[in-house]
């Protein structure tokens, strides 16, 4: 990863509830074609963004993590319960 992903990754290290912080790095990761890990990204910040309440925010996030990784059932799971939760 680039020298700038290397210091924001510490950052999110030692500040992992911190959604603005971790959606830098996610762009970060996105310019350095490393979408497995930007797509691991997504999913935190979508359950950082679901604890907040933010739900739309949240949807997003996960889309954003499925779009990356088609194939991660885990997050196929929680967007569906996001999408139920919001029904309700």
């Amino acid at each position: 990863p680039s020298e700038a992903a290397e210091w924001i990754a510490r950052l999110v290290e030692r500040n992992p509830g911190d959604e603005s912080l971790r959606a830098e790095y996610i762009q970060l990761l996105m310019k350095d074609e490393k979408t497995a890990l930007a797509s691991e990204q997504y999913a935190i910040l979508a359950k950082l963004h679901h604890e907040h309440g933010a739900l739309t925010d949240a949807i997003a996030a996960y889309q954003s993590a499925l779009d990356l990784n088609p194939s991660n059932e885990e997050v196929m799971m929680a967007l569906v319960r996001l999408y139920m939760q919001q029904k309700n």
